[in-house]
């Protein structure tokens, strides 16, 4: 019986190995050949869909992870202000004044600035969706030593003005286009001709990582209408005393209005991260914000703060 067995045994064995040589696992069918090259089986993912996001008041960014949000901890600074206008001093220096900038806010949103050629004098007019909007280059600021490499995007959104800057590090120099100034910066490498780089980086002569870089992020920009913008300040609706503000890209926690704890944060699809501190989306309107803090699995319920 046991000899029995060990025969029907092997006869299984060799008849599995028999059907695998036969039918191998990665031959398919014609049919399913032809619904794999139809398309319809591919799902090809955008890098994009794995960056990080910045959310704003009424309009999201994306940034990849070798880019640092507000500092140069990475290869790249991507710098993000929302400067609200009716807290601007009618005047201010560098054209930074409510009037000044009204009047700018005014122009754009109309598409009235043609776009230069050449140098930059007031950037170039870019559409993005339905905003308008200026991008410029800054290659220095000041003074003759200055040497920097930055794109900035300015738009209008809601009571902002919105300023993007991508910053690259100064091991980007391509020296054709440098030269040294002895008496004023010593060996330092300073800018020989700063507006044939910025025509050539403009015209595609020269590849420059940064620089096509910001055009991809800035690509990423999606607006959205103004009302469900986790921007803002939002009180529980457990504890009246807690209070959350979003504001830029820092979270900040009150408590009987004091300052308990101000963090930056980022916002992955529906999860929000901040300091230690990751939290699920679970609604947001324009009265309600629903966050479930993963830690602990808790519901945090928040009506906005007119």
């Amino acid at each position: 019986m046991k000899k029995l067995l060990i025969i029907v045994f092997i006869i299984i064995i060799i008849g599995i190995a028999c059907f695998i040589i036969v039918n191998p696992r990665d031959s398919i069918t014609e049919e399913e050949q032809e619904f794999n090259d139809s398309g319809r089986a591919k799902a090809i993912l955008d890098e994009t869909d794995l960056w990080m996001i910045y959310e704003g008041d009424g309009f999201t960014i994306k940034y990849p992870h070798n880019v640092s949000l507000n500092s140069m901890d990475k290869d790249y600074g991507l710098y993000i202000e929302e400067i609200n206008i009716n807290s601007l001093e009618p005047e201010a220096p560098l054209g930074f004044g409510k009037t000044n900038v009204l009047k700018n806010k005014d122009s754009l949103t109309q598409g009235l600035y043609g776009e230069e050629s050449g140098f930059e004098i007031g950037g170039l007019l870019r559409i993005i969706g339905d905003v308008y909007a200026r991008d410029y280059l800054t290659l220095s600021m000041f003074e003759i030593c200055d040497v920097r490499f930055e794109r900035s995007l300015y738009f209008f959104r809601n009571d902002n003005l919105v300023i993007i800057t991508l910053k690259a590090p100064k091991d980007n120099i391509i020296e054709q286009y440098f030269t040294t100034n002895q008496e004023n910066c010593g060996d330092q490498l300073i800018w020989g001709n700063q507006q044939l780089y910025a025509i050539d980086l403009r015209s595609g002569e020269i590849i420059q990582e940064w620089y096509d870089l910001f055009d991809d992020i800035v690509n990423t920009i999606e607006f959205y209408e103004q009302g469900y913008s986790i921007q803002g300040r939002w009180q529980s609706l457990d504890d009246e005393n807690s209070i959350i503000e979003f504001n830029g890209n820092n979270k900040i926690d009150y408590y009987k209005d004091e300052l308990i704890e101000q963090n930056e944060y980022v916002i992955e699809g529906d999860r929000l991260t901040s300091g230690d501190m990751t939290y699920t989306i679970v609604e947001l309107t324009e009265d309600t914000l629903i966050l479930t803090y993963l830690a602990r699995g808790n519901t945090l319920n928040y009506g906005k703060i007119k």
